[in-house]
């Protein structure tokens, strides 16, 4: 399947809702405000019970929108059930947050970045974002950090990919497709992971084309802990240092059952070692040691390297 580069891209969107009655609207507006593409909508409704579905409902009268009502199993999942209801078209796909604003620019760009590789490969975009209060106000947040991960070992030490930012083709779609985890942290991880466990590429955009609304209901993220003290800030960050949550066995056990024939030879050896690390302590002294193993940045690799030394990597 190949893309015709003279069309109008078609962008099909992938949105989860769940009680976002207050900001969808404005969302919903800026995603039908996109330039130069044409835009298509799924949304799955996790269950909620304010005015979320009817609110979806009256932009399926005017817009391309289509609602998909199922129970509540949570944001990741959520998106992992959109991925298999959405058909494999000539055309590009967006994971999308309820209570963002796109910028009108943002999946025009995100597709002029993706349109200068093969599309016969999995492409991965994603992007920083410009963080905003709950009224799209600018704000400063101690939190974020700029960092960046394109290479397969450096996602499986930590995925830094906003999924709110992700734009992806069909390829990557079908891949996605061919096997469901039943161990998922968050959907946009293991998009990442998988697209470059296979060798796709993986392109980080610097600039920020949505504004990140950050509000006390966020899924990931939200306001409370900017308004931390300098001591509630430290004791935070110590407890995310030790927040061994991300199950790195459980991930590579999925990677090897869903795509072990697809796998890139460094992607291979990698979880390879990971695995050995369940039984043995060799092989974890072995994966602390391994410099394609690692981020770049410190923190992160030293959280990770705790993490392998006392093999909390399943439990």
């Amino acid at each position: 399947m190949q893309i015709d580069q003279t069309a109008v891209p078609k962008v099909h969107i992938l949105m989860s809702t769940y009680n976002g009655e207050a900001y969808l609207q404005t969302q919903l507006d800026s995603l039908f405000s996109q330039e130069d593409v044409t835009v298509q909508l799924t949304v799955r409704d996790d269950a909620s019970t304010d005015a979320t579905v009817s609110i979806l409902q009256q932009n399926m009268k005017k817009r391309s929108v289509t609602v998909i009502e199922g129970g509540n199993c949570g944001a990741a999942r959520s998106f992992m059930k959109l991925i298999q209801a959405v058909p494999v078209e000539n055309s590009y796909y967006a994971f999308c947050d309820q209570d963002d604003k796109w910028l009108p620019e943002k999946l025009k760009h995100a597709i002029q970045m993706l349109s200068e590789y093969p599309d016969t490969q999995p492409l991965l975009y994603y992007s920083d974002v410009r963080r905003v209060g709950a009224d799209l106000e600018e704000t400063e947040d101690p939190f974020h950090k700029n960092y960046h991960t394109e290479k397969f070992g450096a996602a499986m030490v930590q995925t830094a990919a906003p999924g709110c930012t992700m734009v992806f083709n069909h390829t990557l779609l079908k891949l996605l497709k061919s096997y469901e985890p039943e161990y998922l942290s968050m959907h946009d991880s293991w998009v990442l992971r998988v697209c470059a466990a296979v060798g796709g590429t993986v392109y980080f955009d610097p600039d920020a084309w949505i504004l990140y609304r950050q509000h006390s209901h966020n899924v990931v993220g939200g306001e409370k802990k900017m308004t931390y003290s300098p001591i509630q800030l430290f004791a935070y960050r110590v407890r995310k240092f030790f927040d061994f949550s991300e199950k790195t066995g459980r991930i590579a056990e999925e990677l090897k059952q869903g795509y072990e024939d697809q796998l890139t030879n460094e992607a291979n050896e990698i979880l390879e070692l990971i695995l050995a690390c369940k039984k043995s302590f060799l092989a974890r002294i072995k994966l602390f040691a391994a410099g394609n193993v690692k981020t770049g940045y410190l923190i992160q690799d030293m959280k990770f390297d705790t993490k392998v030394l006392l093999n909390h990597m399943w439990d």
